[in-house]
């Protein structure tokens, strides 16, 4: 299990919890740019519209106003395509940490400051 963390202008934008989300990132982030390329628009304009809607989300954020459900992938999409078109770096744009698993001791046989439970 991992969390991947989703930053624009060193804002946290949102977060995710999910497997193989380097894969799922950068899907995402291909079918954002093959999308606008059908529509017929140019990378510059591609870019600059990205860019936009980012930053309308991060305002939000420091309004403290909630983001929207169906605006949570379109961020994902949006970060994944400026680190793709090499107008982000990807240490800037996401962070992806994985979940330790915790080990369970039984309490039976514990020992806690030299003392038996």
């Amino acid at each position: 299990m991992e969390w991947v963390y989703f930053f624009y202008e060193d804002i946290l934008l949102t977060k995710y919890k999910g497997e193989n989300l380097s894969e799922h990132i950068e899907k995402c982030g291909n079918a954002c740019i093959l999308e606008g390329c059908k529509v017929n628009h140019k990378f510059p304009k591609q870019i600059e519209a990205y860019h936009k809607f980012l930053k309308d989300i991060k305002q939000r954020k420091v309004d403290k106003a909630g983001i929207y459900q169906k605006n949570h992938l379109l961020i994902m999409g949006c970060l994944a395509s400026l680190v793709k078109l090499n107008q982000l770096r990807e240490d800037e744009a996401y962070i992806i940490l994985k979940v330790k698993k915790k080990k369970r001791v039984s309490r039976k046989y514990s020992v806690i400051a030299g003392k038996e439970t």
